[in-house]
């Protein structure tokens, strides 16, 4: 295998991004450039991302431009899963709550969407009902944030990689502040509320499901790759003693 393919792919790369902040469209830079890309490693991208930082590129337009990188990776990165990873390994229970978190925020949009649809007020309350229950369980993902905000991006972070984690971060957090609200909406809904009250509130749960769903692809195609390639088995066991006192939305 060649070892001058990687750096100039990673090259290219850098070349999209900066495409990408001069406005052009993502999606034709993906069809042009789909075979580098699927030889690029997910390991690479907050690398890439820093080194922009680097050139120039202020961290907040990175951050802006994010959505535009993840479509830009996303065709060629859905397809890979992280393989070897030792069960009770931080990251395998991460992964494992994602996919806990994905379940539910797939059963809310699932719902959302029979709410919008109902025909009555009382089929209405009876979709509300299942709301209510997926919101309150959707409430343990802050365990699983804080472990990330916690532990995981620190340890980036002192590596120069920067723009992952903010990303994620503020995302993470808007998700939250977005599922209390919604959960505080549904609570003030009783059995008497009108069927255009709680048809209206399908719109907020189509988004954090959405959001919720795009967190989990994020972390597990770009974060948790990176992650594991860059960490040592000692802050892995540092991450998973503290991690324990955290506590997992899965079982261990």
């Amino acid at each position: 295998m060649s070892n001058t393919r990687a750096p100039v792919g990673k090259e290219v790369v850098k070349e999209l991004l900066k495409a990408i902040h001069r406005g052009a469209d993502p999606r034709e830079l993906k069809e042009r450039f789909r075979g580098v890309l699927e030889q690029l490693s997910p390991l690479e991208i907050p690398l890439i991302e820093q080194e922009l930082v680097r050139e120039g590129i202020p961290l907040g337009d990175i951050l802006k431009l994010c959505d535009l990188h993840v479509e830009l990776f996303k065709e060629s990165l859905a397809s890979r899963e992280l393989s070897g990873v030792p069960k009770g390994h931080p990251i395998e229970l991460l992964v494992r709550e994602n996919e806990w978190i994905l379940k539910r925020a797939e059963a809310l949009a699932l719902y959302a969407q029979a709410l919008a649809a109902a025909r009555s007020g009382e089929e209405a309350r009876q979709h509300l009902e299942a709301v209510r229950r997926i919101l309150g369980e959707l409430r343990k993902v802050r365990l699983h944030y804080r472990k990330l905000q916690m532990l995981l991006f620190p340890y980036l972070e002192r590596r120069g990689i920067v723009a992952v984690p903010r990303v994620l971060w503020g995302r993470e957090d808007q998700a939250m502040v977005k599922l209390r609200r919604l959960a505080s909406e549904v609570e003030k809904l009783g059995p008497e509320s009108q069927a255009e009250a709680l048809v209206g509130l399908a719109p907020g749960l189509l988004e954090l499901s959405r959001e919720l769903s795009e967190l989990v692809f994020r972390e597990n195609k770009i974060l948790y790759p990176a992650a594991y390639a860059l960490l040592t088995e000692g802050e892995w066991a540092a991450i998973a003693d503290i991690a324990d006192d955290i506590g997992y939305i899965v079982e261990k």
